[in-house]
């Protein structure tokens, strides 16, 4: 169990293998990794803008910036939306997630492409996977490429229903679990 609400909001605790990367990133060493989506054509940049700001809803535990506490970080829910950015030369570079404010990933367009880093101490590969193929699935419903794409369960498949709501597993730390 990661998630914690108070009268400040929404909180996460950062799970065992999150608690390292803090401590150990800068701007240059960033711990972050890269997914890269190729499309046959230049993403629409409005629509691929509420695509994601319809994914950090679905996924609120990634829409966050680092916070210290006293003896510890903790993941602190952001009030907006996250933007999309121009990609850059340098991937992966120049993001530090102590500076304050700074959500834990980034989403980047290039051309026809598309790139998510993502911070180790957010999520790992899976979790990463998820939020990018349900971005997809999104941004091709809002396309109109895929209207009734969500009628079908795809979760088998890592693509959440931006309907329904988190469920109790996706908050696990099942570190603690295994």
């Amino acid at each position: 169990h990661t998630k914690y609400v108070d009268e400040s909001g929404a909180w996460y605790v950062l799970d065992n293998a999150g608690i390292i990367m803090p401590p150990v990133t800068d701007a240059v060493a960033t711990g972050l990794f890269r997914f890269e989506l190729y499309l046959s054509e230049e993403p629409d940049r409005a629509i691929l803008q509420k695509a994601l700001a319809e994914t950090a809803n679905r996924f609120p535990y990634f829409n966050v910036h680092l916070k210290r506490g006293f003896f510890w970080y903790y993941l602190e829910q952001c009030r907006s939306a996250p933007p999309l950015e121009d990609d850059s030369t340098s991937p992966s570079q120049g993001y530090d997630i102590n500076k304050k404010g700074l959500r834990m990933f980034r989403l980047r367009v290039q051309g026809k492409r598309i790139s998510a880093e993502f911070s180790h101490a957010l999520t790992d590969g899976s979790g990463a996977m998820a939020f990018m193929k349900t971005l997809l699935a999104l941004y091709c419903r809002g396309k109109g490429y895929a209207p009734n794409i969500f009628a079908e369960n795809l979760e088998t498949y890592g693509i959440l229903n931006p309907e329904t709501p988190p469920s109790a597993a996706e908050y696990e730390d099942a570190y603690q679990r295994h």
